[in-house]
């Protein structure tokens, strides 16, 4: 209540100031209006205005796990001389985690882990010990 009394009497009292207040405010208006031109009328004004907001929200406001996605289905994307692969394609080349990831996405929502590591150890068909291969299972689901 008080403050909507202070609030009140500041605007109602007027001060001899204000009329030259007001025509220096308008002076400053009226000279920025006639002399400074717009920045998007600039020549080049590209290079330092940029004005499409979508585009540039895309460009910063990061998706971290779309993005990990992306390299768990296609790592050959990210990973430097990897052979190329398809999303659909799996073989030996491939590094542990991303044929783990591609294993679970074709069993759905739930995995027996025992069904996920034998199909694990079916997709490397080199000869491998149980023991390396178990080891190689837990360090790519531990990743």
């Amino acid at each position: 209540r008080r403050q909507r009394q202070l609030f009140s009497v500041a605007h109602e009292s007027k001060s001899r100031l204000d009329p030259l207040r007001h025509s220096v405010g308008r002076f400053f208006e009226q000279y920025c209006r006639e002399h400074v031109a717009p920045l998007n009328s600039l020549p080049m004004h590209e290079v330092v205005l940029f004005n499409k907001r979508t585009e540039l929200s895309r460009l910063l406001e990061a998706d971290p796990h779309a993005a990990v996605m992306r390299a768990l289905k296609q790592p050959s994307l990210y990973l430097k001389g990897s052979a190329a692969h398809t999303a659909d394609v799996m073989d030996e080349t491939m590094e542990d985690i991303g044929i783990l990831h591609q294993l679970f996405a074709e069993q759905g929502r739930n995995v027996n882990l025992f069904d996920w590591f034998r199909a694990f150890c079916h997709s490397h068909q080199k000869k491998v010990s149980d023991r390396a291969m178990l080891s190689r299972f837990m360090q790519a689901t531990s990743e």
